[in-house]
């Protein structure tokens, strides 16, 4: 709200001027008036208003000198000039002194409204144009980040790219990297506002010592702290205990060293670190060196391999079922390691892909494409059950089996599926979450949405998200990290892929098109 300092030496003049308008209705709060140029000058400091209405003559200090010394301290203080008709040097002088106009006594209800009105539109127009420098700062603060992030997460990501580390080698003169992977939580997507949440939270968990923080576009929920920290393992239980990570964290630390040509290294070793984790812990972290010596166990044998096979072959469904989640153990994998999870998961899905491509081929090739995204994405947010959950839808897409459902209500339930995507694309889905929603059986949930549409679930959602972002490309109004969260991707690498299996083209590819 914008406030108003009157100052007047006449006690019947303030009030007439308190009474004459509604200033509610401007938007304006009053402050307590002053009585004389000193009394205003001890109330700007306390209201800090944004106007100020005063008369020119008052005794001790002169409305003239009283618009000096508020514009000295105050630069931006609108001041509106309260004068007789004898006053014409005082207005004069006032003008010079700052005032934007000024108000002849006795006042006029119709003066003090155009009057007021024209600097509340002073105000506004400057609060404005702050308000759009503010944004532009921003952005281009923004801008900054994403370039350093889009640079460290193509070096990571081994891609092809050079790397100028001069800037690196000039700051630190010895480093550790923390890899920083965030646990998932319901309704808490990585936007903007989030990621610098958790950028300030790391540096600050990290002082006194200087760090680089990065999101890593690449890798769902996943920063990466640069930081010269002898102590790694007091810096990891500082970063744990941080408030921003309230859902959950797990953090991987490489060894410390002297050279940045060795950072695609110490991000490997980080990684590497992390995979030591149970597949369900959270707010643990991991130092290389406890990794050396670690066993890992092989949970399919060969045996385990050559039954997948032939129940695939005889379809014996219940058989396969009990093989991969009780024999094998998958059903209680929460308690392997993240790396024994995710080998053996992968080992699963391949033979299966295996088992039936050469019944189905081409047909299956880009269903498993999907599949293996989405168990991919499952088993980095660390969901045993939607795991499990894409498992079996794979097993149901491959074997095609399963409980039927009347027609009709299959159509009713897709019908109702559809309807809730196009209005909730962006919102986090998985085929767990959207089977509990319609109280079916992840696999049957799938079989029949294709059956009915003649279009795989996640293929659609996918599309529909690939539509709205390619509107919000043509719109020239957002980044491409952004557009990625607003139509509903976590992982900018994924919403790239997609983006480019629906359009045939790159959504940078694309913007470079749409934007001419």
């Amino acid at each position: 709200m914008i406030k108003l300092l009157i100052a007047d030496d006449e006690y019947w003049v303030r009030e007439n001027i308190i009474n004459m308008l509604d200033w509610n209705q401007y938007g304006i709060e009053l402050c307590e008036p002053a009585r004389d140029g000193e009394d205003a000058l001890l109330k700007l400091a306390d209201f800090r208003p944004h106007i100020l209405l005063t008369d020119v003559n008052m005794p001790f200090i002169s409305g003239v000198e009283l618009i000096q010394k508020a514009r000295a301290i105050y630069p931006e203080l609108v001041v509106i000039t309260l004068s007789g008709f004898s006053d014409y040097e005082y207005i004069r002088q006032a003008l010079l002194a700052g005032s934007i106009d000024y108000l002849l006594k006795p006042l006029e209800r119709e003066a003090l409204d155009m009057i007021v009105r024209k600097a509340i539109s002073l105000i506004e127009t400057r609060l404005n144009y702050e308000k759009e420098q503010e944004n532009i700062a921003k952005d281009l603060s923004l801008a900054r980040l994403l370039i350093r992030d889009q640079e460290f997460s193509d070096f990571f990501a081994d891609a092809n790219v050079g790397s100028d580390v001069s800037e690196l080698e000039s700051r630190f003169e010895a480093y550790a990297l923390f890899l920083i992977k965030l646990a998932k939580s319901p309704g808490a997507r990585m936007d903007d506002a989030l990621t610098n949440r958790i950028r300030i939270a790391i540096k600050q968990a990290a002082q006194p010592f200087e760090g680089i923080v990065v999101k890593n576009l690449y890798a769902s929920n996943e920063f990466i702290l640069l930081c010269n920290a002898e102590d790694r393992a007091g810096l990891c239980s500082n970063l744990l205990e941080a408030p921003a990570f309230s859902g959950g964290v797990s953090i991987g630390a490489s060894r410390r060293y002297s050279s940045f040509t060795q950072l695609k290294k110490a991000y490997d070793e980080a990684v590497s670190a992390l995979t030591a984790r149970s597949f369900s812990n959270v707010n643990v972290f991991f130092l290389i060196e406890d990794t050396e010596y670690l066993r890992i166990q092989k949970w399919i044998s060969v045996r385990q391999e050559k039954e997948l096979a032939v129940f695939l072959k005889n379809r014996n469904i219940t058989r396969l079922r009990r093989l991969i989640f009780n024999d094998i153990g998958v059903e209680s994998c929460s308690d392997w390691r993240f790396i024994e999870v995710k080998q053996t998961i992968n080992r699963v899905a391949w033979l299966i892909g295996q088992g039936i491509s050469a019944d189905r081929p081409g047909a299956y090739a880009f269903m498993m494409d999907d599949i293996a995204e989405m168990l991919n994405m499952a088993l980095e947010s660390l969901e045993p059950a939607e795991v499990c959950g894409i498992l079996n839808w794979m097993i149901d897409e491959a074997l095609g089996t399963g409980e039927d459902i009347s027609a009709e209500s299959a159509k009713q339930t897709v019908r109702k599926l559809r309807g809730y995507i196009d209005e909730n694309y962006f919102e986090r889905m998985s085929l767990g979450s959207l089977a509990q929603k319609y109280l079916i059986e992840p696999s049957y949930l799938s079989r029949i949405f294709k059956r009915e549409t003649g279009e795989n679930l996640i293929p659609y959602i996918n599309r529909k998200r690939i539509e709205h972002a390619a509107e919000y490309i043509r719109d020239r109004k957002r980044h491409l990290s952004e557009i990625s969260y607003l139509v509903g991707f976590d992982d900018y690498a994924y919403f790239n892929r997609v983006f480019r299996k629906t359009t045939g083209r790159s959504p940078s590819e694309y913007m470079k098109m749409a934007r001419g």
